[in-house]
C-alpha cells in the first residue's frame, strides 16, 4: 500500500530522527569526561548563576593559563566583595570583611561541583549514569546526564553538557525525594583564544602566604580522630592540622571524597562544655556541629543534614602511647 507523501516523508523524517538520536549520543562517561577536559585545559570566561534557598548568586569563573601556569578566579557579584583565586596549587580568598590568607590546594572550593574540575574516579559503584534528552541550555544545545546515587545517604545530580563543547551549562542538585535542593546555570560562556589581560595580571601580583601547618603538640601527637562512619565509596583523601583563618586556631582536620563530592571534618578545642549539636544549610551544603566535652566536631559538605549529623556523632579519638624516651 503506497502511503501519502507528506506522511511518506513524516515517517522518513522521524525515522532519521530516531537514526540520529540512537546513533549520535555519547556514552555519559564519555561526555563527563569531555566536560572536565573543557574545564581544565580551555581558556574561557564563564557567567553563571547560583540558586539556593530561595537565594540567587550571580558569578563570574575565568580559567587560562599564563606560562604554562594554570590560573582561576571565582567572583560573587552580589554583596560584599568575595573572590577566589587560584595561582597554580596556591589557592587564595578575598573577603572585604575577613582578612585574606592562601592554601596549597589542587582545586578551589566553589559552585561549580569538585568532580567537574578534578575527574570522574572509581564512582561508578556508588553511582548510575542515565542519559536523558537533549534540550537548550543557555542558548546551546546540551545532553541531559541522571548522576543517580545508590543510596539515599547523599544527593544525586541532573547535569546539562553542551554538545558542542563539552562544558557543563546546568546542574541540578537533587535529594532522594527528587526535590530540587540547588541549582547552578551558565548564562553565558565565551571561549577565548589566548588569556585575558586579567588572568596576565593575576599572574604577576602578589597574595598572602600560604598558612603554614604548626608543629603538633605533645598532646595532639598523642591523640588520633577517626571516623566510625561514612557513606560507601568515600575514603579518606587528607589529613592534616592547620591553623583555620577564620577563628585563628589550629584544628585537627580530616577531608573524604567518593570520587563526585567530598565533606571535611574539622575538630577543634573550645571552652564551652555544654553538649549540644547545631545545624546550618544553604542550599546542598551542610554544616553540623557538635560540642562536647569542651571538643567541638564540625562536619561541613554537600550531603544531606542527616548524613553530616550521622557522620559527627561517629566521630572518635585514639589515644596513642607516648613515645619511650630515648637513653642518654
Amino acid at each position: 500500500m503506497k502511503l501519502p507523501l507528506i506522511r511518506s516523508l513524516f515517517t522518513g523524517l522521524l525515522l532519521s530522527c530516531t537514526v540520529f538520536s540512537a546513533s549520535g549520543a555519547e556514552a555519559p562517561e564519555l561526555l563527563l569526561s569531555r566536560m572536565v577536559d573543557a574545564f581544565r585545559q580551555q581558556t574561557y570566561v564563564i557567567s553563571m548563576v547560583q540558586n539556593f534557598g530561595g537565594r540567587i548568586e550571580p558569578l563570574r569563573f575565568e580559567h587560562g593559563f599564563v606560562d604554562g601556569v594554570e590560573i582561576s578566579h571565582l567572583s560573587y557579584l552580589n554583596g560584599p566583595m568575595r573572590d577566589i583565586v587560584r595561582k597554580g596549587e596556591t589557592v587564595s580568598y578575598l573577603e572585604s570583611e575577613r582578612t585574606a590568607y592562601s592554601l596549597k590546594a589542587g582545586q578551589m572550593d566553589g559552585p561549580i561541583p569538585r568532580a567537574f574540575l578534578r575527574g570522574f574516579k572509581s564512582i561508578a559503584e556508588n553511582y548510575q549514569f542515565v542519559l536523558g534528552g537533549r534540550s537548550r541550555t543557555a542558548g546551546r544545545i546540551a545532553q541531559l546526564i541522571r548522576i543517580t546515587p545508590n543510596e539515599a545517604d547523599r544527593f544525586g545530580l541532573l547535569v546539562w553538557a553542551d554538545i558542542e563543547t563539552g562544558f557543563m551549562l546546568r546542574a541540578d542538585v537533587i535529594s532522594s525525594e527528587g526535590d530540587l535542593v540547588e541549582q547552578l546555570q551558565v548564562v553565558s560562556l565565551q571561549l577565548l583564544d589566548k588569556p585575558s589581560a586579567h588572568l596576565k595580571a593575576i599572574a604577576t601580583s602578589e597574595f598572602p602566604q600560604t598558612v603554614a601547618t604548626p608543629a603538633k603538640s605533645t598532646e595532639r601527637e598523642l591523640v588520633e580522630w577517626r571516623v566510625g562512619w561514612t557513606p560507601s565509596g568515600f575514603e579518606l583523601v587528607g589529613k592534616d592540622q592547620h591553623r583555620l583563618a577564620l577563628i585563628n586556631d589550629v584544628v585537627d582536620y580530616m577531608m573524604f571524597s567518593d570520587g563526585l563530592i567530598k565533606f571535611s571534618v574539622y575538630i577543634n578545642k573550645v571552652d564551652d562544655t555544654e553538649e549540644r549539636g547545631s545545624l546550618v544549610t544553604r542550599g546542598a551544603l551542610s554544616l553540623f556541629s557538635l560540642i562536647n566535652s569542651g571538643i567541638e566536631i564540625t562536619v561541613v559538605g554537600r550531603l544531606p543534614p542527616e548524613t553530616a549529623q550521622r557522620i559527627a556523632e561517629t566521630i572518635y579519638p585514639v589515644v596513642n602511647k607516648p613515645k619511650p624516651k630515648e637513653r642518654p
